[in-house]
């Protein structure tokens, strides 16, 4: 079992397998999360941002911390509402 407090959730990261990908809620504020692995472009987006000359280190690393937060923000916004009140007729 998991204990979401210790999980930075919608926060790309590696696992310790060493694959890229994050934590996410089924629902807002739900008990339940699932790791999924980073897309194609998220994956391209990374490498990018890693092997770029045309800055230093520090800057490099700025960069993709930057791209992380903004990916986090989307996500977080995509999150569903959990339905638990909706009646169908």
């Amino acid at each position: 079992m998991i204990d979401k407090t210790e999980l930075k959730l919608y926060v790309l990261h590696k696992n310790q397998k060493g694959e890229w990908g994050m934590w996410r809620e089924y629902f807002k504020n739900s008990t339940a999360v699932y790791w999924q692995a980073a897309n194609d472009l998220q994956m391209s987006d990374i490498n990018w941002y890693l092997k770029r000359t045309d800055v230093g280190p520090r800057k490099r690393v700025a960069l993709l911390k930057d791209y992380i937060n903004k990916q986090q923000k989307i996500y977080q916004q995509l999150a569903p509402e959990p339905n638990h009140f909706q009646i169908c007729r």
